[in-house]
């Protein structure tokens, strides 16, 4: 019954840490004066 128990949760955390490395739709810029810009580049 254990196993089944540790199965399920990693299945679980997989699968929610898959889910959020594809939401991060975020574009990064940095510029040279130290200012950080995020958002989406859409051009």
């Amino acid at each position: 019954m254990k196993k089944i128990k540790v199965l399920i949760v990693s299945a679980l955390f997989i699968i929610s840490a898959g889910a959020f490395a594809q939401n991060n739709m975020e574009d990064v810029i940095y510029l040279k004066n130290g200012s950080v810009y995020r958002g989406m580049i859409i051009e």
